[in-house]
């Protein structure tokens, strides 16, 4: 019995092209309905950075609200540090943030 190399070949793309056909279907679906659930592909954040503000080469002070709390770090490329914690009264009128998300109420 003698095997036509055409119809192996299409046999063969055929397959691959299900296989990556359901691993694309399974990852869009994974993103659609388990994405928010375990905090990948647009989970809301508690934190936002409302402003920075460069003081010199690579370092930069930095408005951060997390919940209700609003801090002022200092960054550079090896360290973060706590400058001060603000009231939400000490801060600028329509201040909101920089990143994607809701802005803090």
């Amino acid at each position: 019995m003698t095997v036509d190399p055409w119809w192996s070949l299409v046999k063969m793309a055929g397959a691959l092209a299900l296989v990556l056909g359901l691993m694309a279907l399974t990852a869009y679906l994974a993103k659609r309905y388990l994405g928010s659930r375990i905090g990948l592909w647009g989970g809301r954040s508690p934190l936002h950075v409302l402003a920075t503000l460069p003081v010199g080469a690579k370092k930069q002070i930095t408005l951060v609200a997390i919940g209700e709390t609003y801090l002022v770090v200092g960054v550079t490329p090896t360290h973060i540090s706590l400058l001060t914690r603000l009231e939400r009264s000490a801060l600028p009128p329509g201040l909101t943030p920089m990143s994607t998300g809701e802005p803090p109420t």
